[in-house]
């Protein structure tokens, strides 16, 4: 029986935050929070502020995917 689209991309995410957690022991989400509040700091402080603030609206929806992808 063929995977769906939803089956394939849920094991390969599957897949890559067991792996992140494995070799870094944090969640890709949590990485990927950090990174984005990091990225908008250094923006913000660099001047470009447009930027920055859009940089940090990342942090809430990867908290979000993170929250729902461990519902599953």
């Amino acid at each position: 029986m063929a995977e769906t689209t939803e089956q394939v991309t849920d094991q390969t995410l599957q897949d890559l935050e067991t792996s992140t957690a494995e070799a870094s022991g944090f969640s890709l989400f949590h990485l990927l929070t950090f990174g984005s509040i990091a990225a908008s700091i250094y923006l913000y402080s660099q001047g470009r502020k447009q930027d920055g603030i859009f940089v940090g609206l990342w942090a809430p929806t990867f908290e979000a995917l993170r929250s729902s992808f461990s519902r599953r």
